[in-house]
């Protein structure tokens, strides 16, 4: 069985881990921000055909013959 000294010292680890991913999160704030201006315009999007509804991507298919 672990002993409370153990399980005290890995909580304290992870809140510190925690903490640091969190302040390194935080550091990037003004990135997000910026990346969050640059949007698609999908409207300008051509219209999805046929065989993209059923198969998930577009284009034609033909049969592989291997010799």
């Amino acid at each position: 069985m672990l002993s409370f000294d153990i399980l005290r010292y890995n909580v304290t680890l992870l809140v510190l881990v925690a903490d640091r991913w969190k302040g390194k999160i935080e550091s990037y704030h003004d990135v997000f921000v910026e990346r969050e201006k640059h949007r698609s315009d999908e409207s300008r999007r051509p219209e999805q055909s046929r065989s993209s509804d059923l198969l998930g991507f577009e284009g034609t298919f033909r049969k592989l013959e291997i010799d």
